[in-house]
């Protein structure tokens, strides 16, 4: 066998086994991102359980079935969890790549030029029947 024919071999076996290993690498940095994320939502859902306990406390003050006393100390308790709960969601928030949004500026820049865009679509238009209706004259 000549040596262009064993390199070749070679080449086609590691493109052979790295084909073949990238579904397994892949699969591992797919499931570290699906374990942020499921941190992520049990976040969120802490922090709606705990929005839910604030309406629930604030409806159960007005309509005085709790004491002003406890309703200050325990109001207080759970705004401090809930800003708690905000730092952690944003924490893990800056590990997870989602669909990047544009800058505001390039947002806006964008914005523009779609609106620009439509109204000189409307004004050719607009023309262009005008042209249409005065040769039809």
């Amino acid at each position: 066998m000549s040596i262009e024919g064993i390199l070749l071999s070679a080449v086609m076996f590691l493109i052979g086994v790295v084909w073949l290993a990238s579904p397994f690498v892949m699969k591992n940095m797919s499931q570290a991102q699906v374990t942020r994320q499921q941190d992520r939502q049990s976040l969120l859902n802490a922090y709606e359980r705990l929005l839910s306990r604030l309406r629930d406390l604030d409806e159960d003050y007005n309509l005085g079935k709790m004491p002003q006393a406890d309703y200050e100390i325990e109001r207080k308790q759970l705004a401090e969890r809930g800003a708690t709960l905000l730092a952690q969601i944003e924490t893990t928030l800056g590990g997870v790549k989602s669909a990047q949004k544009p800058p505001i500026g390039d947002a806006d820049a964008v914005l523009d030029s779609a609106i620009e865009q439509a109204i000189a679509n409307y004004v050719a238009a607009n023309t262009q029947e005008e042209q249409e209706h005065a040769t039809t004259r």
